[in-house]
């Protein structure tokens, strides 16, 4: 009988319990009743099938029955509306809600409806019928007591749960779930409905049940698209999804011998093969794309069975798939050449624009230690392709520009170094009886002395309007006005305005790259690399300057300098990441700021607010001068402690007054010595250290890096010039689809594949192949040996027929005048 202890079965069972006085179904089949169930149906059955005497449970069926179903057993059609809307209100039992009408064209009209055979008011407690109870037992005595309520009412077999819990569920996906092929066969006899979508929110992902929204006009809810796809039970929503999830290769059979459609899409728009990926069933694949499945629908997220193989870093299923969409074009031994399409794989789609779906994309973008072992095979090939044929070039030509403008910016922050402010506009001011500071006077000539001493050499040296005795004038006579050139002040504001030029181009570049993305943010920000992000703020910052410069806010103009410069600088890691020998340690800072540098900021802001809060209400009442007067200069001073800095701060206690209070403070001071800055900071070590051993320890992680570096150069191109450039590491089919020729070692399963397809062969390549590579040489080595292969093939394979043999030749004499110098 198959698998009666199903773990989604036992789920159903268990909301099958209602506790007390249940609908009045439950007393011809009760499921509460210990391992094989009870109820009248069930003793008078088990009786039956020990006599061989069926009349009594017949006679029973037709007197206790009919009053449960509509119209005598014939049921009768229900609007979609009134199902949904009775579906809403499944735990209140809301009776009647739309009014039903016996007339058939009546109630449909215009409008969807499905035949409906038992009482909606008289269901169990999740919308079930007594057939789908005695299916979901499976015991023989339900099965036989199944039988025989379908002889007598078949139109029975049409119900499904009606509850919102487990709404669609027939007995087809029931008897699928249990495991029993022969069942199956039974209910296809039976006609049952195969084309049932199981939508219930048990059958549902996870991160979905909230989402699910009902509309009136069909019958399955409507979901969010996003979604991981993980659910204890969702298995697709058709019984053929149902039966390739749960591998019963029979019932598969059963259903597409029946007519079941192999590419029907449930809510989330997969397909069966979509599920077998999902679950990773590698032979239900090779089943269902036997028998017809396609390998090109995409689901609702963009993504066919293959890009989803890599959503789910699924590597064995990716690598099979390829497999199958792969063309052979020729063989040499165990070499062989063949063909990847494209279109699911590559991140340039047919228009140009860029595949966010793609395997390619995914698999890049991917932080999974699966997606990292994905980097290999033919994403490794197709990265290579790229890399060879144009992003190389660009990759250099980038990092060369972007040395160029930084040793621009750092000559001009050498001579800014070197340039000094005229004398004349020094001014001395008196801190006290002993000391005096430098600062620039405040007349207009002076703040401006980037500008205005360009070519004017002079200065009057005013008697000061304000004639304070705090200030001291550096000159104390006139100096009569001459003119001087100054050439450090003309390199300085020469090299100045050559850094925003540059930082107004790099921008302007930037701007175009984004139009390429059709100004789609949340793509073009995930792909950048966070140094790159950082150094177009800072050529924002370097045009922030301009209006400084000529405001004459000299101090605006050096702080906005400042963090120009630290925001410029790291943009050197983006170019690293392209090394093999720089790029781990760039991926392992990456890896340390985002995940031990964060973990560990968060925990020791609590311990410094804690301890900073406490030290400063000690010292808050007390009037002498120390570190911990307010709460951020206390704040300051703990963080210094941790950066080793402890006798300046333990030297404030000595201040306080009391020494009660020098005691306490001094308590919490050890205190946090051991706790933040020794225990933490020791620990951020120690995580620190994990993460390069990690890392380190990851050989392909610099491959991820590398790719990525990839996906930002090619969404710097046009579209026209991404096409270009694709057409010179692909191959262009007659179709308009594109393949990536590679050459590969082939394993022995994989040749004897070849050797048993025969003619096939060769007209497999005569498919694939563009007329526009017909030439008249023919018999090509590599032809040449694929005939010979093929031959031999033959005298080793069982003898064809007479008519079969100059099919074949006339295949081989068209393949032969193909140009097969392009593919090889």
């Amino acid at each position: 009988m198959g698998n009666t202890t199903s773990e989604v079965a036992s789920g159903v069972k268990a909301q099958i319990n209602t506790g007390g006085q249940g609908p009045e179904l439950y007393r011809f089949v009760d499921m509460t009743v210990a391992n094989f169930g009870g109820g009248e149906f069930v003793e008078v059955m088990r009786v039956a099938n020990r006599t061989k005497d069926y009349a009594q449970i017949d006679t029973l069926i037709k007197q206790q029955i009919p009053k449960f179903l509509y119209n005598g057993g014939e049921g009768k059609l229900i609007t979609v509306s009134e199902i949904v809307r009775r579906r809403n209100n499944t735990y209140s039992k809301v009776k009647s809600i739309v009014s039903t009408i016996e007339s058939d064209e009546e109630q449909l009209n215009g409008e969807e409806a499905k035949r409906v055979c038992w009482d909606l008011d008289q269901r169990g407690g999740v919308g079930e019928q007594i057939l789908h109870i005695c299916f979901l037992s499976s015991s023989p005595v339900h099965t036989a007591l199944a039988k025989r309520l379908l002889r007598h009412y078949p139109k029975m077999i049409y119900d499904l749960y009606m509850g919102d819990e487990y709404y669609g569920e027939n007995v087809l996906h029931i008897a699928i779930v249990n495991e029993e092929p022969a069942t199956v066969k039974f209910l296809l006899d039976a006609g049952v409905d195969f084309t049932q979508r199981c939508c219930g929110k048990f059958f549902s992902p996870e991160d979905q049940k909230s989402s699910r929204v009902d509309n009136v006009t069909k019958e399955c809810p409507d979901v969010s698209v996003a979604t991981d796809y993980e659910g204890y039970c969702y298995f697709g929503e058709y019984p053929l999804s149902f039966a390739a999830v749960l591998q019963q290769e029979e019932s598969v059979r059963l259903l597409i011998a029946k007519g079941a459609d192999t590419n029907c899409q449930d809510s989330n728009g997969n397909t069966a093969l979509h599920m077998c990926v999902i679950y990773n069933r590698i032979a239900m694949v090779d089943l269902l794309y036997e028998l017809g499945a396609s390998l090109d629908i995409k689901n609702r997220q963009g993504l066919t069975p293959l890009t989803l193989a890599a959503t789910k870093a699924h590597k064995d299923m990716f690598d099979h798939i390829l497999q199958k969409t792969r063309t052979i074009y020729w063989q040499y031994g165990n070499v062989t050449c063949a063909g990847y399409p494209l279109d699911d794989i590559d991140t340039i789609g047919k228009d140009g624009s860029l595949n966010d779906t793609s395997a390619l994309s995914i698999i890049v973008r991917g932080e999974s230690a699966g997606h990292l072992d994905m980097m290999d095979g033919l994403i490794v090939q197709l990265l290579n392709e790229k890399w060879r044929t144009f992003i190389k070039f660009k990759f250099f030509q980038r990092m060369g520009i972007f040395a160029f403008y930084f040793a621009i910016c750092l000559l001009a922050l050498i001579v800014r170094g070197y340039y000094r402010v005229p004398p004349a506009c020094i001014k001395l001011v008196v801190v006290d009886k002993d000391s005096m500071k430098s600062i620039i006077s405040d007349r207009s000539e002076c703040r401006c002395h980037y500008t205005n001493f360009l070519w004017n050499g002079i200065l009057l040296n005013d008697e000061d309007d304000e004639n304070n005795q705090t200030i001291l004038n550096t000159t104390m006579r006139m100096t009569p006005p001459t003119q001087h050139f100054e050439p450090i002040a003309l390199v300085l504001n020469f090299l100045d305005v050559l850094t925003v030029l540059g930082a107004a181009m790099y921008l302007i570049v930037t701007i175009r790259e984004f139009s390429y993305q059709h100004f789609k943010l949340d793509y073009f920000v995930y792909v950048n690399d966070p140094t790159r992000v950082l150094f177009l703020f800072s050529c924002l910052l370097t045009l922030a300057m301009v209006p400084a410069r000529f405001t004459c806010a000299i101090e605006t103009d050096d702080m906005i300098c400042v963090y120009a410069i630290l925001t410029r600088a790291p943009y050197f890691f983006f170019f690293c990441r392209g090394f093999r020998t720089t790029g781990p340690f760039v991926v392992m800072i990456y890896t340390m700021i985002r995940g031990d540098l964060l973990r560990f900021c968060l925990i020791f802001f609590v311990f410094m607010a804690g301890f900073s809060q406490a030290l400063h209400v000690l010292f808050v009442r007390i009037a002498c001068k120390n570190d911990f007067q307010t709460v951020i200069k206390t704040f300051f001073r703990m963080f210094c402690v941790t950066l080793q800095q402890i006798a300046d701060a333990y030297r404030n206690f000595y201040l306080h007054p009391n020494t009660g209070i020098q005691v306490i403070g001094k308590i919490c001071f050890v205190t946090y010595i051991i706790t933040a800055a020794v225990l933490l900071v020791n620990m951020l070590i120690a995580m620190m250290g994990n993460t390069y051993a990690m890392v380190n320890e990851r050989k392909k992680e610099w491959l991820r890096q590398w790719a990525k570096i990839m996906l930002i150069v090619e969404q710097s191109v046009s579209r026209e010039e991404r096409l270009a450039q694709q057409s010179n590491y692909s191959k262009k089919m007659p179709d308009g689809s594109r393949v990536l020729v590679t050459r590969l070692i082939q394993t022995s399963d994989e040749r004897l594949s070849i050797e048993n397809m025969g003619g096939d062969y060769y007209n497999q390549l005569r498919r694939h192949l563009e007329p526009e590579n017909i030439s008249m040489q023919s018999k090509t080595k590599s032809i040449a040996a694929n005939s010979q292969h093929s031959a031999s093939a033959r005298e080793n394979g069982p003898a064809k027929t007479k008519q079969g043999l100059p099919r074949d030749q006339h295949a081989r004499d068209s393949i032969d005048s193909f140009d097969a110098s392009a593919l090889m």
